[in-house]
């Protein structure tokens, strides 16, 4: 084990046995403090993490679980990343209560964790069970409003949209892993009588299970059809409208490739237009940007990336970087998201970047409340943050 890894997991083994001592009458902090103890010397934190949080449940309710993944995050700044956990969370409170999977909606926490909650409690309920038809057109009337505002529910607009992009995910389970009966589900259920249409999110998460499963019940849910690395344009062929979505999602069988500025480009090639090339190279920094930020110096490692493309990639590279950060957890995030986009200022490449993080500060959070006055008094003032912005997620 190098010196570094000795003094983190000393570092880690002093916060947790500080907060026992300091806090043995503090039930979430004692919790806090057993999971970092207990995961101090694991080869790999984050999944030792996922494994003993919720065991937790037995003792603590949903919400005082993710106040624990909240800790454990502020105790382990290598931790970003707990959309899988919070899945994991959210399954386990809809196993206990079947019958509630919609009030779990209300009850997850709002911008923690890349909104893995929400995403959970809506595949649990109908996970592992394959709908017939009947069963399917009878179920569109709840799919169609449950990620809309209902009682004790009122979702920010990124709530929302990753709401319908679970949706995606859940058509997958109930039409028994066939994204060619999935996506008429997207179609009928994504699109609102206002004008507002989430069929591009919902479709995109019906080709993430296809590439991207979190665990063996997912995986063995497309083990018929996930094609190898050499068939991917094949299979997305065959989706004629959505290929370029299914292009998208298939970055994980690429990753070694597009953790380099030359396969990024050569990875995104595919796309037709400057719409699906931004679309494509937004999803590719994602995965660059969860792979960076889980050392110390993901922001060196972003700044290095950046710089090594194409000038006319540079502002996107910073953007996309920038607005994965704030949207996987936008307060806990946003210092190290606005000092991106100052480095691309130096270099004239700030527009973009600014404007995603004053979008992200409109549709993260309901408006005029204080947690999007904290984040957007981080950004200035002249990028009118929560007022308008160019990127969506």
């Amino acid at each position: 084990m190098s010196l570094q890894k000795i003094f983190f997991s000393l570092g880690l083994l002093v916060i947790a046995f500080t907060l026992v001592f300091r806090t043995h009458a503090h039930p979430l902090k004692k919790a806090t403090a057993e999971v970092l103890a207990l995961c101090k010397s694991a080869g790999y934190r984050p999944s030792c993490y996922e494994k003993e949080i919720p065991k937790l449940l037995g003792k603590l309710t949903m919400e005082q679980t993710f106040a624990v993944v909240k800790g454990v995050q502020d105790a382990d700044p290598e931790y970003l990343y707990c959309h899988v956990l919070a899945h994991k969370i959210s399954f386990a409170e809809s196993q206990k209560h079947p019958d509630q999977w919609k009030d779990i909606l209300s009850r997850c926490p709002q911008a923690q964790c890349n909104y893995g909650c929400l995403h959970g409690s809506l595949i649990q309920h109908f996970r592992g069970e394959t709908l017939t038809d009947t069963q399917i057109v009878e179920a569109i009337p709840d799919l169609s409003t449950v990620c809309e505002p209902h009682a004790g529910f009122s979702p920010t607009d990124l709530d929302r949209t990753m709401c319908y992009h679970a949706l995606g995910h859940l058509a997958m389970y109930i039409t028994g892993g066939k994204p060619g009966k999935a996506i008429p589900i997207c179609e009928q259920v994504s699109k609102k009588p206002d004008g507002r249409n989430y069929t591009d999110t919902c479709i995109q998460g019906i080709f993430m299970t296809v590439f991207q499963g979190v665990d063996p019940e997912d995986i063995a849910l497309v083990k018929g059809i996930k094609p190898e690395k050499n068939a991917v344009v094949a299979f997305c062929s065959y989706y004629e409208k959505h290929w370029q979505s299914c292009r998208r999602e298939s970055y994980p069988l690429f990753r070694d490739q597009i953790l380099t500025p030359d396969g990024f480009i050569g990875f995104c090639s595919y796309a037709l237009d400057s719409a699906h090339w931004e679309n494509c190279a937004l999803g590719v920094l994602n995965i660059v940007a969860d792979t960076f930020f889980e050392k110390t110096d993901g922001l060196e490692k972003s700044k290095a990336y950046c710089s090594r493309l194409p000038k006319d990639k540079q502002s996107i590279c910073y953007a996309g970087i920038a607005q994965r950060l704030v949207q996987i957890e936008p307060l806990r995030h946003i210092d190290t998201a606005v000092s991106l986009c100052v480095e691309a200022q130096r270099y004239g490449l700030d527009k973009d970047c600014f404007e995603g993080l004053s979008y992200y500060g409109f549709v993260s959070f309901l408006p005029h409340t204080p947690d999007q006055s904290v984040y957007c008094q981080k950004i200035p003032v002249v990028w009118q943050c929560g007022l308008y912005g160019r990127h969506s997620p």
